[in-house]
């Protein structure tokens, strides 16, 4: 999310940039609203090439979403980084699913 804002945030200020430094100030803003919602939301990548658009929703869906709905893997990844020095094994109870019943 911080990437697009970052993103967003960049284009503005080129676009500000330009306006000033252009001869011609009228700036057209339907098409610089459009180029910038076809960048934002690539459709003709996902006509050109299905597979791969695919793949990489998949795969930054799975960035956002394993950590928030697998809070045990912080606990577990907080721990390994306090031990720098020692082997990681992590504790029975922490990240590893309890013994049946």
């Amino acid at each position: 999310m911080l990437g697009l804002a970052l993103r967003a945030g960049m284009e503005l200020y080129r676009v500000i940039i330009a306006w000033r430094q252009a001869g011609d100030r009228d700036l057209p803003a339907s098409p610089v609203f459009r180029t910038t919602v076809a960048w934002l939301v690539p459709v003709r990548l996902l006509r050109a090439r299905p597979v791969y658009s695919v793949l990489s929703f998949v795969f930054h869906a799975g960035i956002i979403l394993v950590p928030l709905f697998f809070p045990g893997l912080w606990r577990c990844g907080r721990r390994a980084s306090r031990s720098p020095g020692r082997r990681f094994r992590p504790p029975p109870r922490m990240c590893s699913p309890s013994p049946p019943r």
